[in-house]
């Protein structure tokens, strides 16, 4: 019965055991809870066919317990009431422990303890509180950027037609790109751009596209993200200083901040449509 009321927690070990696979360290944070919230079948199963030893585990570990609690209830069978005392006994004991070495503990990265961000599984259902609370923000940013104005205008006007093009591969790492150092030429056109500037000691504010496309388009930052929630995007920014702007993304929509901005352009097109439903490709 204590297997299947404690499921609930028991996803979150799970979980947590394949984010231990994938990095060797840190707890479910906050964006990991946003990434759930942001993709879609496809990206989640191109990341799942990388961790299968992991889901392997996970299972392994998992569903025979589960199984052998569902056929005890079902049959009701019981642990003898000797054996259930003890092991509470035991578990309280274990318990109140834990909670005197609170007072003696440190976070030897930060320099301070606190229940919420360093006791397992503590923060990570905070991290999950967060993260509901962040995303029922962002819901709201139609009505909180609503008024925002750059007050953006032109002081020269060109004699010719301005087109300004901002290309994003946000999903791009640095270090697979043979400008970059990487061994195979991966870029051997833009290589012989002109004019062509590469940005070497430079280095993305966050590892994940709800947040990073947002950092990119707008005046938000790292050091003050909560601008995002009532600042609109560099999009409004042109329309105010006279351009007509055109929106083309490849990105599912997943009513994320690119879902926001994407609307605010004169003019917007999804062009997802790889054939055999790959997210990078050539057109």
């Amino acid at each position: 019965m204590i297997q299947l009321v404690l499921f609930p927690l028991l996803f979150l070990h799970a979980f947590q055991l394949v984010l231990f696979y994938l990095f060797g360290e840190a707890v479910i944070a906050v964006d990991m809870f946003l990434n759930l919230a942001t993709t879609n079948a496809s990206e989640a199963g191109e990341l799942l066919d990388n961790i299968w030893p992991a889901i392997i585990l996970v299972c392994a570990l998992y569903i025979p317990t589960i199984i052998v609690a569902v056929i005890a209830c079902k049959l009701k069978l019981y642990l003898p009431v000797s054996f259930r005392k003890k092991w509470i006994a035991t578990g309280a004991l274990w318990m109140f422990l834990s909670c005197l070495l609170l007072f003696t503990s440190n976070n030897n990265n930060t320099g301070r303890f606190t229940l919420h961000e360093d006791v397992y599984p503590v923060n990570v259902v905070y991290n999950c509180g967060f993260a509901i609370n962040k995303w029922r923000h962002s819901q709201q940013y139609p009505v909180l950027s609503k008024n925002f104005t750059f007050k953006a205008h032109k002081d020269v006007r060109s004699s010719k037609r301005e087109i300004y093009v901002l290309v994003i591969g946000e999903a791009s790492r640095a270090e697979n790109w043979s400008l970059y150092g990487y061994p195979r030429e991966t870029n051997p056109l833009l290589a012989q751009t002109s004019g062509l500037v590469v940005y070497k000691d430079a280095i993305t504010q966050s590892n994940t596209t709800h947040k990073s496309v947002p950092l990119i388009l707008s005046a938000a930052s790292a050091e003050d993200y909560s601008v995002v929630y009532t600042h609109k995007s560099i999009l409004t920014a042109f329309k105010e200083a006279g351009f007509t702007t055109i929106f083309l993304s490849n990105q599912t929509p997943n009513r994320s901040f690119t879902d926001f901005y994407f609307q605010e352009a004169d003019h917007h097109q999804n062009i997802r449509c790889s054939p055999d439903g790959r997210y990078d490709y050539r057109q």
